[in-house]
């Protein structure tokens, strides 16, 4: 098993130094075309090797690739369109994969044992949304349809915090290894997501994109990874 860590680790740094040199050398086209083949990459291998399959978590990989394909076949048409579709994409992908995480967590359970973590939460979920929109309601967006885009941000931001705190309640309930590193793999795609929209709306600095997209690549395999790993019977407790 810890050889199996060990090749997701290398794999996930070797991957991001590749797009992050690319970028810093100039290969800016390079870097972003093989960056969003990633992921479609990860699903042909989760589609040809995994069984069984979850079926909402299949959904949620095959919309997120979509979502990346089109985005690729626009990169230098018209940016509104492939803008809406490609967000469209990722939004119903994390719709499945939330689908997924609630379909496994018993909210009773989860209450009765962990009041205090739910309360906590739900407060810095409304907390983190607040910030959000007061963060990206100011921002300038180059487009005729500023309002829509808004609001396709706003829905797009509140179901990657829903996600972060979906996936913490789901470990919580069951803290085995399969669901710490399913938890860890949810917590860097959101931070990877955060660090991009502090790059766009907050802080000009490049190397706020590269963080992203490093957070973005090891938050995707270990995803994948998850899925190669047996559901435990008993908890696993970190030493």
């Amino acid at each position: 098993m810890m050889k199996k860590e060990l090749k997701c680790i290398l794999i996930s740094t070797v991957v991001s130094l590749m797009i992050v040199l690319s970028s810093v050398f100039g290969f800016e086209k390079f870097s972003n075309s093989f960056e969003l083949l990633v992921v479609p990459i990860i699903t042909i291998i989760y589609l040809w090797k995994v069984r069984p399959k979850a079926i909402n978590f299949t959904f949620f990989m095959v919309f997120y690739t979509l979502g990346d394909l089109v985005w690729i076949s626009g990169i230098e048409a018209k940016y509104d369109f492939f803008y809406y579709v490609t967000n469209g994409l990722f939004i119903l992908g994390y719709v499945f994969l939330l689908v997924e995480i609630f379909k496994n967590i018993n909210f009773k359970r989860v209450l009765i044992a962990h009041g205090l973590e739910f309360f906590v939460l739900i407060v810095l979920l409304i907390y983190m949304m607040y910030v959000l929109i007061k963060i990206v309601k100011p921002a300038t967006f180059v487009t005729d349809y500023k309002l829509a885009v808004q609001i396709l941000e706003l829905i797009y931001n509140s179901i990657l915090l829903l996600l972060l705190t979906s996936s913490v309640l789901y470990y919580i309930q069951d803290t085995t290894k399969k669901n710490l590193v399913f938890f860890l793999g949810c917590t860097l795609l959101v931070f990877s997501e955060l660090v991009l929209i502090g790059y766009y709306y907050m802080v000009d600095d490049i190397r706020l994109s590269y963080v992203s997209t490093s957070l973005y690549i090891f938050g995707f395999l270990l995803l994948y990874y998850q899925t190669l790993m047996k559901k435990e019977t008993v908890p696993f407790v970190s030493s």
